[in-house]
């Protein structure tokens, strides 16, 4: 870089001698500096342990009372759920208790206890006994499956062959009970057990909540309280008692297992978690004056230790220890990639050499400009005087060369104290070739997204205007075929007219096949979804390729799994145009004697998995990319011999994904293929299966 003139030097108002006064003070103050933060950062960290241990603190006194009361209403439904065991004995050792019998045990069974709304026995499934009958009588002769709040938790209990504490739901008697159902099987001479019907215990949820403390929670132990999980399903369930907004607080959470399932109890002090341990203020108010103290104190010591060792020190020292690190940094500038200038308002004082190759000046023309000289007047606002910090940052400018050349320039500045004065230096960058380049990007990715936008549009209209002709050479030849009007003569005719209309089908199918994959690629096809049977298409599917497939002399296999699978919630006629594609390829490429197998299975992560495999030609890791592209085939002897356009597994593939599934291929030459297709979890529906030896009602 150019060097500052003596002129420039002296205007600045400060000598050499001046300058060493900064450079003794300095270390003392980022000794200070340095020693403050340090003790800030230890500040931080003892306050951050107190407050990790009050909360902690905090956290355990919170779960020890919620562990008390979780205690407390584990022994008052336990109390009450041995009833619903007694009851269960009770129906297996006499099956037909009459109402009055059943009435003198109940009331022993209930005597002294309270919170038990009623005792019913439901002999399949319906209410034949109910103690006490006042206020219950609604219940007597009540179908328990046709309940829809309580039809899943009494199938959960036959299923499981165990109690199910369900709940709290609305009886039809009134009010509102936590119900404990347990299924009775009897055991038959043949070994097999013969279902009852059900024995239900139905609890009053405000009386236990009471018994156990939960409602005085807030005053006696200073805590809010709330569990979820209704019907057993833990934290997932819906609220059983309690305030729902209260899981939103951070609560301390609890398990606590039922018959069937678990609830979730969870809770917070009254007042909320506090935001501060105690004597925190007290802390601070101690730990800052003294850590500000330390801190001055050692920038003293610092400052001491500077003043004695320049004492021994000589000036020239001094002068040649500045000279070399001048030196270093002139050569750093001089070596940059960038342009380099200080200045302020009126003068340019420095610059380095590449500002003179971008801008064509002469140094000596450049020593006799301003820096809103160099640069275009609508960004004159971007280089702003010293000290105004305008100008710091990064920003793009335009910048005025030699020979009315104009350049564009990145420019990033930050202000400069030297020699007690405060002056500005701004670094530019030219990025002309840059900005260039990205506009011809630009208009490359707009010309090829029009490109690709055209010939999908093209594609589109093309097969729509092709395929009404098509529709009428179809349905004309299908006229002649069947010789409505009259007969056609010849009978090679009628041969003539049947291949006219195979060609014409054919042609159809490659024009649709065009136009959903051009719809593909424009985003604009559209699925219509509905719940339905895939093992039931699939059998659809095979049906309408077994005359192709004896054709070949190959066989078809279905396989699925026992018991039958769940149904899915698709788009049922792309999830036949998947499987056919995949089929009729499978058949295609498969020699005589051979088989294509279509197996459905669930897996265990809920995913529905269809997988056609076959003993055909195969194909290599490079033929399964070109038969995964749009309009390719695979270049092998047998697949010339074959028709098709190359779309079947693109289109199988990009219909999958916009399921949201995936689909994988795997082949090796002459080992066959294997095409496995995985629709989400989501995409399954899932049916309760019952239990075999056991009927369940029909809902």
């Amino acid at each position: 870089m150019s060097k500052l003139t003596d002129g420039q030097a002296s205007a600045s108002g400060a000598s050499a001698d001046d300058g060493l006064y900064p450079r003794r003070i300095l270390p003392a103050l980022l000794a200070a500096v340095a020693f403050f933060l340090c003790g800030i950062a230890v500040l931080l960290y003892l306050d951050n342990r107190n407050q990790q241990r009050h909360l902690e603190q905090e956290t355990e006194q919170v779960r020890f009372k919620l562990s008390l009361l979780k205690n407390g209403l584990e022994s008052a439904l336990d109390q009450r759920l041995f009833i619903g065991q007694g009851l269960e004995a009770l129906v297996k050792s006499q099956q037909d208790i009459t109402p009055g019998e059943f009435t003198m045990i109940a009331r022993v069974m209930l005597a002294g206890r309270t919170g038990i709304r009623n005792l019913t026995l439901a002999r399949d499934n319906i209410v034949t006994h109910v103690f006490p009958e006042e206020g219950n009588r609604a219940a007597m002769g009540l179908d328990l499956m046709s309940r829809p709040d309580q039809v899943a938790a009494i199938r959960n209990a036959i299923a499981k062959r165990s109690m199910v504490l369900a709940g709290p739901f609305t009886l039809v008697q009134g009010g509102s009970a936590l119900a404990a159902r347990a299924p009775v099987f009897i055991p038959m001479e043949e070994g097999t057990q013969r279902y009852w019907g059900l024995v239900s215990v139905l609890i009053e949820a405000d009386v236990i909540f009471d018994e156990s403390g939960f409602r005085t929670a807030t005053d006696r132990e200073g805590i809010r309280v709330a569990v979820r999980g209704r019907d057993g399903k833990g934290a997932a369930g819906a609220m059983v008692w309690g305030e729902q907004t209260l899981f939103d607080e951070r609560p301390v959470a609890l398990d606590m297992p039922i018959p069937g399932g678990s609830w979730r109890l969870g809770a917070v002090p009254s007042r909320g978690w506090t935001a501060d341990y105690a004597h925190r203020s007290r802390f601070w108010s101690l730990g800052l004056p003294l850590l500000a103290a330390l801190s001055a104190l050692s920038g003293l010591l610092m400052n001491f230790a500077a003043r004695f060792r320049f004492q021994f020190e000589g000036r020239e020292e001094v002068k040649r220890e500045l000279t070399e690190s001048e030196e270093r940094f002139r050569r750093l500038a001089e070596a940059a990639w960038e342009g380099l200038v200080i200045h302020d308002r009126q003068h340019i004082y420095d610059f380095n050499r590449r500002l003179v190759e971008m801008t064509g000046y002469s140094p000596d023309e450049i020593k006799r400009m301003s820096v809103h000289d160099l640069i275009a007047s609508d960004d004159h606002e971007h280089i702003q005087n010293p000290g105004s910090g305008a100008g710091l940052g990064q920003r793009e400018i335009s910048l005025c060369c030699k020979g009315g050349r104009t350049i564009l320039a990145e420019v990033r500045g930050a202000d400069l104290f030297f020699r007690g004065r405060l002056l500005h230096v701004s670094s530019l960058r030219d990025i002309t070739a840059t900005k260039e380049a990205e506009r011809a990007l630009v208009a490359a990715r707009d010309a090829a997204q029009m490109a690709n936008r055209v010939k999908s549009e093209f594609l589109a209209n093309m097969s729509h205007e092709l395929r009404t002709p098509l529709n009428a050479v179809i349905g004309f030849a299908e006229i002649m075929e069947q010789e409505i009007l009259g007969p056609l003569g010849t009978p090679r005719y009628k041969a003539y007219v049947h291949d006219i209309q195979l060609s014409a089908r054919h042609l159809l199918d490659i024009i649709n096949d065009i136009l959903d994959i051009s719809r593909l690629e424009a985003g604009s096809l559209d699925l219509f979804e509905t719940v339905f049977d895939l093992a039931s298409a699939a059998r659809a599917c095979l049906r309408l390729l077994e005359t192709r497939a004896a054709k070949n002399n190959c066989s078809l296999v279905l396989d699925l799994p026992s018991p039958a699978l769940p149904a899915v919630f698709a788009d049922e006629r792309r999830m036949k145009q998947i499987l056919l594609n995949l089929l009729s390829n499978a058949v295609k490429f498969t020699p005589e004697g051979g088989e294509v197998r279509l197996s459905l299975r669930l897996d265990t992560d809920g995913a529905m998995r269809l997988t056609v495999a076959d003993t055909g030609i195969g194909m290599t890791q490079d033929d399964i990319k070109k038969a995964l592209t749009p309009f390719m085939q695979v270049d092998s002897g047998m697949s010339r011999r074959q028709e098709g356009t190359g779309l079947g597994l693109p289109l199988a593939k990009n219909m999958v994904e916009l399921h949201g599934g995936t689909m994988q291929v795997e082949s090796e030459p002459g080992q066959g293929t294997q095409v496995v297709v995985r629709l989400p979890p989501n995409r399954v529906r899932a049916e309760l299966a019952g239990l075999p030896p056991v009927k369940l009602p029909a809902l």
